[in-house]
């Protein structure tokens, strides 16, 4: 076969592909089935990887290739050298280029740019060995984007689109015994990329991995188990349909026969059927080179171990082809995994189970490598899911690398596949258009040949953002009439009032970003819906964000048919392009000279490009978890622990417990593992959470703690926090590693009164005229001007995009108001009065912004305690029209040395009002440096909440004690709010000398507007007057018992 890779190819959507084999399992064959067996990793005798370095050669266009690039002739002497797999843009050929819905350039389907087209020329020999000679040899690429043509020693081997779909090619009369020459012409834009348009990089090349393999003439072609439990969820019934491929026709009374043995985790036979190749049933089609048949059959195994993510039992399948005489032909394996998905009475139950899907999209990201990932990233990323409680996840929005869904079948995730498919900027145009039903299809059939035997994977997806119609209705017909074993998830097919527009195409109810308050609406009235609701998308994350969280989990812990749904999403993706004072530089869209772009809207994981955890997936952590403690009665120390799981008892897990007082411990112990069994099966029509409890009460325990009470002086407190931390090792975490936590406050009263007195520091002076310096000990300065109003915050991405390509849209945020509508950035000080007198002093200002006339009024009284501390009262009188502002509080600057700073209230990470289930009360130091969030676009960063006291302090023990007997909320910088504002990278940021900290008695929550439902009502200020106290203790030297200082300081002498 001979063909020109022209524009009448790449740029016509009927045309999918040319001569590519029909998508298979990836299997890989051996000589024996006990090889087979026990391959693990290893690939087997017939199988030759091409990954590695390939020459390769750059154009603008696909009109500046020679004509006869493809010939073994061509003098590559002078090209350059590229390892495969890779993004060639990471590698210094074109740019990296970002867009989220919009495409990158203005032309209408399916004409793509005629000026600048990257394409690239990759060139390689391999050597075929010569025990291959008389076998059938196929050419495999696992990913290439987004249009490719292979040619094997100057004949073409075929052409393909489907960026993130596995491609095989027959090139057994193309090669040869000996030396042989492979070229791959890769173009970058193609028809095929309209309906990749899935809001990630645009990237370009030979991406994932180029293999050849070899079989027999007579081989296994594909296999294709569906394993299942029976209704007692015990028993495993197994089919296994298999195609076998042959030279010549089939004898059905003289047949080669197939054998089909299943092994358990510990090598044991527990299943062996064998079957003559072509009977029950039969069906023969093919080529005319090879014929193949198609033979079935099924049985049960008894007593098998059910795959879950919580247990993820796998067995080791495998189908042996033996000739006629009973000799070994080819033996494959596949591991498998038992397990039953359906959606009944508005649950998807998973082995008859309602489980919560606590999940996250994910893309395919490697800050060095683009799309390229390899498998120690995907390693990484799933145990870090594992230990942050993830069970969940979305292959937003492509088939992932063959490799992940082992991965994921080992570790234990729930998995959606989802097609490789979004035409976002032609929402439902293509889907319309009967000249793109192709393109659809085959997206939708090659990602189901290729996974159809993964346990991991729950539902198929048809694709993302691509709008409805009958295009999606051929991929959900194929699928459903090819695996009905699975339910199809399409997000395109719930819109409407009852999320019901389409509802055929799709077994979930499967929104993004609806309000909290919708779903609950949704699960209370539209309830003649069979489906559950799973969100697809919800708390967007970007940036400092996931406010609200913990509304959702109350609402999926309230209604059975909300059964979770998929944060998006999992990584910021930005891309490194070096280190600055010890910072990565990652960059987002536009840095690159990419136009147009969407900027650092691709920033928006629970991650950093270096798998380092945002702050907000501790929220997720704790919400997730699945051990739960109630109080009972807990002054005398009776307390109740719930298996939340599904399958799997707790003993796996030690219970430990300690009692602090201020942050300290006083006393510990630990419950040992219990033996709790998981929720029992699914119970009908659970509506409340009550009925749940009570029906659920069975994997519950009660206990009793033998708690020493202890001596408490007037102002401690006493927490109770237990930890469930693993007892034994795991794929993915240590003994002792936390994987869930409760903390309560304690009913203990004080039996002694504080009668701890504070010995006032000499040489401090305070000056309420002062300029440079309003506190100081001596000649080191404390403080270094007078506390101000602090209303503003550096915007956060959830407020308003600082850049962004959607001004209109940009409008309804928050960030919009504050600053064209209510000036909060503009707002300054137009009139101060001073009045002091021995140790008291008033301070009144007045604020006001460049836009309104409303104001606010800061009434401050300072009062002097003979014991040296400076006792505060501010009283905030806001105008009406200042509602819903950034912040309420007190803004001090300090020495730049006061680096260090321990504070006892919510930690370690930072939390907001609305972002706060996941960080326990405690005792916690660190630096200024340390508590900064390097979000790679700057923001507002770094919050603690339910402060009762801080302290900063610089190296030699100096500082000062900050105390709040209504609790606060404070940050440290040596960024100002005007610098975290207009810088645009994390590693441009450039430090005042000196340290911002920031006293609030309110700051607005996260929210997830950024691509989601504002703030919550709740966590808004209102106008009117609030009045925030705060003590402030200086001292020379660090105090040894700092919470006993902050209790001292708290009282008014």
């Amino acid at each position: 076969m001979n063909f020109k890779l022209d524009e009448l190819i790449y740029q016509s959507p009927e045309c999918t592909g040319l001569n590519r084999e029909p998508n298979r399992s990836p299997l890989f064959p051996f000589k024996k089935e006990s090889d087979a067996r026990h391959a693990g990793q290893n690939r087997g005798p017939w199988y030759r990887t091409l990954n590695g370095d390939w020459k390769f050669n750059y154009y603008e266009k696909p009109q500046d290739i020679p004509e006869n690039f493809m010939a073994p002739s061509v003098n590559d002497s002078k090209w350059k050298t590229i390892d495969v797999p890779s993004c060639w843009d990471m590698r210094g050929y074109d740019y990296p280029h970002y867009t989220n819905a919009q495409m990158p350039w203005g032309e209408l389907p399916p004409k793509v740019p005629a000026e600048r087209n990257p394409t690239g020329i990759y060139r390689r020999t391999f050597d075929i060995p010569k025990n291959w000679a008389g076998r059938r040899i196929l050419l495999h690429f696992d990913g290439v984007e987004s249009c490719f043509a292979a040619y094997v020693n100057g004949t073409a081997a075929g052409m393909s689109k489907d960026s993130r779909g596995s491609t095989e090619f027959d090139v057994t009369e193309l090669v040869r015994t000996g030396r042989n020459q492979i070229t791959v012409l890769v173009i970058k834009w193609s028809d095929g990329t309209f309906i990749e348009d899935q809001d990630h990089w645009w990237h370009a090349g030979i991406v994932r991995s180029v293999y050849l393999y070899s079989t027999g003439k007579n081989h296994i072609a594909d296999v294709h188990v569906t394993a299942t439990l029976d209704d007692t969820f015990e028993n495993g019934l197994l089919k296994v349909d298999m195609q076998t491929g042959h030279p010549e026709k089939i004898d059905p009374e003289n047949a080669p026969f197939l054998a089909v043995r299943v092994y358990d985790e510990n090598d044991t036979l527990v299943f062996e059927q064998k079957q003559n190749c072509g009977k029950h049933p039969a069906l023969e089609w093919g080529t005319a080179d090879y014929r193949r048949i198609h033979t079935g059959l099924s049985g049960m195994i008894e007593k098998v171990h059910p795959w879950s993510a919580e247990i993820p039992s796998l067995y080791t399948l495998t189908v042996t082809l033996y000739d006629k005489k009973g000799k070994e032909q080819e033996a494959v394996s596949q591991r498998i995994g038992f397990r039953t998905v359906k959606v009944e009475k508005r649950q998807l139950l998973v082995n008859g189970q309602p489980v919560l899907i606590c999940g996250v999209n994910r893309h395919e990201h490697d800050d060095l490598n683009g799309r390229t990932v390899s498998m120690e990233l995907m390693r990484k990323d799933l145990v870090l899911m594992k230990q942050f409680n993830i069970n969940a996840i979305r292959t937003s929005h492509y088939p992932d690398a063959p490799e992940f869904y082992d991965l994921c079948d080992e570790y234990g995730f729930y998995v959606i596949d989802e097609a490789n498919l979004e035409c976002h900027a032609f929402y439902n145009d293509l889907t319309n258009n009967p000249a793109w039903t192709a393109a659809f299809a085959d997206r939708a059939m090659r990602m189901v040949m290729r996974d159809k035997n993964h346990p991991c994977i729950i539902l198929w997806s048809l694709g993302n953002e691509s709008g409805v119609g009958p295009n999606h209705a051929a991929m959900e017909g194929w699928i459903r009439h090819y695996d009905p074993s699975r339910p199809v998830h399409y997000e395109g097919a719930t819109h409407g009032w009852k999320y019901d527009f389409n509802a055929h195409l799709s077994d979930i109810v499967c929104p993004m970003y609806p309000h909290v308050d919708r779903i609950a609406e949704w699960a209370e009235k539209i309830t003649d819906d069979p489906r559950p609701m799973i969100m697809c998308e919800y708390s967007h994350a970007m940036g400092n964000s996931n406010g609200g969280l913990k509304e959702y989990f109350d609402a999926f812990e309230k209604y059975s048919c909300l059964q979770g749904g998929f944060i998006w999403e999992w990584l910021d993706h930005g891309i490194r392009t070096g280190e600055k004072d010890g910072r990565p530089c990652w960059c987002y869209g536009g840095d690159f000279g990419d136009k147009p772009s969407d900027y650092n809207f691709i920033t928006d994981g629970v991650i950093w490009p270096d798998r380092t955890a945002h702050p907000g997936l501790y929220e997720f952590k704790k919400l997730a978890q699945e051990v739960k403690f109630e109080e009972v009665d807990a002054k005398t120390g009776r307390f109740r622990i719930i298996n939340r799981r599904y399958f799997k008892d707790l003993s796996d897990l030690r219970i430990n417990w300690e009692l602090s007082v201020d942050g300290k411990t006083v006393q510990q112990g630990t419950l040992g593992t219990l033996d709790l069994p998981p929720r029992p099966y699914r119970i009908e029509d659970r509506i409340s959470r009550e009925s749940w409890f009570t029906a659920y009460r069975n994997n519950t325990a009660a206990f009793q703690l033998n708690l020493e009470h202890p001596e408490l002086v007037e102002g401690q407190e006493c927490f109770l926090t237990f930890h469930a931390v693993l007892e034994e090792e795991t794929k993915w975490a240590d003994p002792g590693f936390e994987v869930a936590w409760e903390q309560f406050k304690m009913p203990f009263a004080a039996n002694r009164r504080n009668n701890v007195e504070l010995v006032p520091e000499k040489n401090i002076k305070i000056d309420f005229n002062a300029k440079k310096a309003f506190l100081a000990l001596g000649k080191q300065p404390l403080v270094l001007q007078l506390p101000e109003l602090n209303i503003a915050r550096a915007p956060i991405d959830n407020d308003g995009l600082k850049i962004t390509t959607l001004p209109l849209e940009q409008k309804y945020k928050i960030l919009y108001q504050w600053e064209k509508e209510k000036g909060v950035y503009s707002f300054r000080k137009v009139k101060q009065t001073i009045s002091a007198e021995k140790n008291t002093a008033a301070i009144t200002s007045v604020w006001q912004g460049g836009v309104l006339k409303d104001r606010i009024i800061l009434r401050e009284t300072a009062v002097i305690g003979s014991d040296g501390v400076i006792h505060f009262e501010n009283r905030f009188e806001i105008d009406k029209g200042l509602d819903d502002l950034p912040r309420i509080g007190i803004l001090l600057k300090l020495p730049a040395d006061f680096e260090n700073v321990a504070w006892f209230g919510r930690g370690p990470q930072e939390n907001y009002c609305d972002r706060k289930a996941g960080y326990p009360v405690g005792f916690y130091r660190s630096t200024v440096d340390e508590m900064h969030v390097p979000y790679i676009m700057p923001q507002e960063n770094g919050q603690r909440t339910d402060v009762r006291f801080a302290a900063l302090s610089n190296a030699a023990g100096q500082g000062i004690l900050i105390t709040a007997p209504e609790h606060m909320e404070f940050s440290v910088s040596r960024y100002s709010m005007q610098t975290l504002y207009r810088t645009m990278h994390e590693h441009e940021l450039e430090a005042d000398d000196c340290i911002y900290l920031k006293l609030d008695f309110f700051q607005r929550g996260l929210g997830t507007a950024s691509c989601g439902p504002d703030t919550l009502e709740k966590y808004r200020s209102k106008a009117g007057t609030c009045v925030f106290r705060f003590h402030l203790c200086p001292f020379a030297e660090f105090p040894a018992e700092l919470s006993k200082t902050a209790r001292a300081a708290n009282q008014i002498s």
